[in-house]
């Protein structure tokens, strides 16, 4: 433990045994002195007088009044009082609790390492070795990630608990954070046993230090950490933080990390990783790639076998992790015959019962150390062996030992079950349906009993080592003090809870769920998915559906995508189980709006679910009539179709959200509908009414709503109008405007911090550059949008990016890598759907083939990509294509060939197109085309006068390539 431990303006020195106000020592008896120091050691937490009578007095038995005078004396010493505490509060009945901050120059262990006394280990040596090596390099800051694997009963926990005691003791300033996953409905809580790490790290010695790296550092997880911060601060941070979602929580937790490692070596501890959301097995890849030196460990035990049989991501990331070197895994086994021997030597420390155990209990037992604890103590209990004058010596004959001893671990836990009390063993039973943890209100509520005599119950099988541990007490929201322990092992909550008959269960499951409802009024979410399990299990239905549907809406605003659909698709799965009503079909409706967004940023926008549930949905509208969702999903299948290559039906569903919005006279419904429209319209090549309808849109954005856009498709919409009009504006011929609206883009992007828009921004502003021909720029900006898509795992960006920078390399002249690079990324856009990206792909691999040898097979695929890109209506790209295609056939024919005639034909069909579509940039680039094969094709100065009349519609960016080649052409 530290040596002294600051709490201003005292501080209590272990090495002198006092307590100091500044340089006087202050008097205290030794005892009281040493019930400070056990308070001070825990802050924030609640210490039992048990735990303070059994630490400070253990081998003397004393009254409760002997301590009462101990804490008086150290309230007079501290000028503390017992209404009005600032050191020491008294809880009535339970304890007291040290409520001073501690300060920061010589940290305390933290309050989150095992607190409980060690359960006994057999062997293990070489893997707790292993254990503190890894600390030690972590402490070194080469970050490290443990996996400790194995059976239930193993000693996953037994090995953590030691290796943590010893972690501590060798260094005292290291902080230790622990976090429990639990057996979850559907996704669970994204970042869980995370969340409730930090919580109880930040509520102990290192918390002021904690909380001030997470404000600098990772501001949007001070959101999700109750009472490290304020009312009026959590309410600023809301509005500015709200767009936060998992990939920027994943980015800000690690700076945090590595912030709060630079002051002290950091332990962070994550139990039954088997039951982890999908977040927290990001969050630990991410951890495990980060390449900052972080002076950090993670230790995480699992069932591996139950996370493979539940289809878990883990097996395959750790899997991943080890094959790069980046996590260690300790695959625990059972003991063998030595390390059978020598937890029994270590039992039995004198006598022949240790020699005479070893073999028999170690092929029983077949090595599992609960199983081999367990048998040992009922051996001990039934007089099998007994302590002597001589030792401890078997007291039966060694040839019906193994006959004797039970045949399996279910076996040992049916028999200590066996030894409850009757209300002992109904309180574990309706405890074992709430979870590994629980709290005692819970308990109470499903026994229909006073929480007192709960925690009675439960605090003397805890003193007792039985079955239970105790936790921190919490206070719920209704002002409920809930006293909470834990299950020894998994293992006894799964054999109870076992025993219930159906109809039990779900009496249980329901009394809980309507207790924890009470509990938790107006904080619904925080235990939602806890609600919907025991409203489920409790045949409550309706219920479980409500808080699945919360649960899903506070995964989206988390931007826990992959949660949300997973705990929205289960409460559809719920609805179907209803009878057919009005009010069923209302509900399915509005699941199936939630479950749209994240369905659409988790799946891509092409994915045939995103298509399923608002069609759907739509049909559920048409059933309800006049209905406020209809407007949600009708944008939910715009987005649909824009993506997935039905450009004629995405323009419909715009033109209609549009009436709509007008309608209904909805200033948020015509923003987004004159966003979607405008975007439908670029593709359309109507490019004068694609400029006015998003100009539009951005007119109606309200900048003090920024942090709160309305965002259907997860994406802002400001962001993507002014990224589209600067595409629309290059081709109407403004190329410098162009650039100036991408750097407006960013800026905007910036302010409102959302990675989507900063990825789409950095995307247009490469793209405008390829427009101006500007490669070098141009990849730069790829770079950067490469980057924040592969850190926020944004796989359509990804894609883009990646054909854009195939583009930029064709213009640098490296042809075969970026043909290659388009194929890497058409290859990354199928997997969101078989026509995302398909036209952007199409044109720029078109363009890298003109650039090579030309072939007959290459006027076959541009002829099947105008069909393709026609028949979807995508005709912004049909000048292009037409230009390409008049200088494939003309490099491909002599002078004067029937090819040649063709040629020039379709580059004077591309400029006639570009002129009907208003797009003077590519008309200019099909001009210079012509005027290039001038002499070639023998039409004197014709195509020249034609690009004179072109080049004179410009009066800006007349320093990018395509106007300097015309003037050139000229003769300028």
């Amino acid at each position: 433990m530290p040596q002294r431990l600051r709490f201003p303006p005292f501080h209590l020195d272990a090495e002198s045994g006092q307590l100091w106000r500044g340089d006087e020592a202050i008097a205290l008896r030794p005892k009281s002195y040493a019930v400070l120091r056990h308070l001070a050691e825990r802050p924030g937490r609640l210490v039992t007088k048990d735990e303070l009578l059994d630490s400070i007095w253990p081998e003397t038995h004393v009254s409760e009044g002997v301590l009462k005078v101990c804490i008086r004396e150290l309230r007079q010493a501290l000028g503390d009082t017992a209404k009005e505490p600032r050191f020491i509060e008294t809880l009535h009945r339970r304890g007291y609790r040290f409520v001073a901050a501690l300060a920061s120059d010589e940290p305390a262990a933290d309050a989150t390492g095992p607190t409980s006394p060690l359960a006994p280990m057999a062997g293990r040596v070489a893997e707790r070795t292993e254990l503190l090596d890894r600390f030690e390099r972590a402490a070194r800051g080469a970050r490290q990630i443990v996996f400790v694997s194995g059976t239930p009963g193993i000693g996953k926990t037994t090995l953590v608990d030691h290796a943590l005691h010893e972690i501590v003791n060798r260094a005292e300033a290291t902080w230790l954070a622990r976090g429990q996953c639990v057996e979850h409905y559907g996704a669970g809580e994204a970042f869980l046993p995370v969340l409730e790490a930090l919580t109880r790290l930040g509520r102990g010695p290192a918390g002021v230090h904690v909380a001030g790296l997470l404000r600098e550092h990772a501001p949007s997880w001070l959101l999700q950490l109750p009472g490290l911060i304020g009312p009026t601060e959590r309410d600023t941070l809301r509005r500015e933080y709200a767009g936060s979602g998992p990939e920027r929580m994943l980015r800000e937790l690690l700076l945090g990390l590595e912030a709060i490692c630079a002051l002290q070596p950091v332990v962070l501890a994550l139990e039954d990783l088997h039951w982890s959301d999908a977040s927290t097995i990001d969050l630990l890849s991410a951890i495990a790639r980060g390449r900052a030196s972080a002076r950090l460990l993670v230790i995480g035990t699992l069932r591996t076998a139950d996370a493979m049989a539940a289809g878990h991501p883990l097996p395959a990331v750790l899997r991943e992790l080890r094959t790069r070197q980046l996590a260690t895994e300790i695959a625990l086994g059972p003991l063998d015959e030595e390390e059978v021997a020598e937890y029994l030597d270590a039992r039995f420390r004198r006598g022949q019962a240790a020699a005479t155990l070893r073999a028999p209990l170690h092929r029983r037992t077949e090595g599992n150390p609960l199983f081999l604890v367990s048998v040992t103590e009922q051996l001990v209990r039934d007089g099998s062996v007994s302590e002597t004058a001589a030792g401890w010596e078997l007291q039966t004959d060694p040839a019906r030992l193994e006959q004797g001893t039970p045949a399996s671990l279910s076996d040992v836990l049916a028999t200590q079950l066996d030894r409850l009390q009757p209300d002992e063993r109904r309180t574990l039973a309706a405890a074992s349906l709430i979870g590994q943890d629980f709290a005692s209100p819970a308990v109470a509520a499903a026994l229909d009993e006073s929480c007192e005599r709960v925690e009675a119950t439960c605090t003397a099988l805890a003193r007792r080592g039985e079955f239970l541990d105790s936790l921190p007490e919490r206070t719920w929201p209704d002002g409920t003090t809930a006293a909470r322990y834990e299950f020894g092992h998994a293992l006894y909550r799964e054999t109870l809870a076992a025993e219930l008959a159906p109809a039990e269960r779900a009496r249980i499951h329901q009394s809980v769920a309507e207790r924890l409802e009470v509990g938790f009024a107006e904080s619904e979410s925080e235990v939602a998915t806890q609600l919907a399990l025991h409203f489920d299990r409790g045949g409550d239905t309706w219920r479980a559906v409500k808080y699945l549907h919360m649960a899903g809406d506070r995964a989206t605003s988390r931007h826990a995508y992959v949660a949300a659909v997973e705990h929205l698709t289960r409460a559809l799965e719920l609805v179907q189980q209803l009878p057919d009503s009005p009010e069923r079909s209302e509900t399915e409706l509005v699941l199936r709006v939630a479950l749209g967004a994240p369905l659409l940023n988790s799946r891509g926008f092409g994915a045939p679910e995103v298509q399923q549930t608002y069609a759907r949905a739509l049909d559920l509208c048409g059933r309800q009539g006049e209905t406020p969702q209809i407007f949600p999903v009708l944008m939910g299948l715009q987005a649909y179709y824009a993506q997935a290559g039905e450009l004629p039906r995405a323009y419909e569903l715009s033109q209609q959200v549009l009436r709509l919005s007008k309608r209904v006279d909805d200033r948020v419904m015509r923003l987004e509908a004159n966003h979607a429209l405008g975007c439908d319209l670029v593709r359309l090549a109507e490019l004068g009414r694609a400029r006015d309808c998003l100009q539009n849109a951005i007119d109606l954005v309200d900048p003090g709503e920024a942090s709160n856009a309305y965002r259907l498709t997860g994406h802002d919409p400001k962001t993507c109008c002014l990224c589209n009009l600067a595409i629309v504006t290059h081709y109407l011929g403004r190329p410098d405007e162009a650039l100036r609206l991408t750097h407006e883009a960013l800026a905007w992007a910036e302010e409102i911090r959302l990675p989507f828009s900063l990825v789409q921004a950095h995307v247009t502003i490469s793209w405008v550059h390829l427009l101006r021909f500007e490669p070098d720029d141009a990849r730069a900006a790829c770079e950067r949008a490469l980057g924040l898509s592969r850190e926020y795992d944004m796989l359509y960006w990804h894609a883009v990016s990646v054909l854009l920078e195939a583009w930029a390399l064709g213009q640098l002249g490296r042809v075969t890598e970026g043909i290659a690079r388009a194929e890497e990324g058409w290859s990354i856009a199928q997997l969101m759907g078989p026509r995302v990206c398909e036209a952007e792909y199409r044109v720029i691999r078109h363009g890298l083939s003109g650039l090579t040898t030309p072939g007959p097979d290459e006027v076959t695929a541009l002829d099947e990509t105008m069909r393709v890109l026609d028949a979807r209506s995508e005709h912004i790209h049909r000048a292009e294509l037409e230009r390409q295609r008049g200088e494939l056939l003309l490099r491909m024919a002599p002078p004067a060939s029937e090819h040649d005639a063709e040629g020039r034909t379709w580059l004077e069909r591309s400029m006639a197109t570009a002129q009907a579509q208003g797009t003077l940039h590519l008309e200019l680039k099909a001009a210079n085309s012509l005027a290039v094969h001038r002499e070639r094709l023998g039409l004197g100065d014709a195509p020249l006068a034609e690009l004179r009349a072109i080049y004179d519609r410009y009066d800006e960016g007349l320093e990018t390539l395509d106007l300097v080649v015309a003037r050139t052409l000229l003769g300028r």
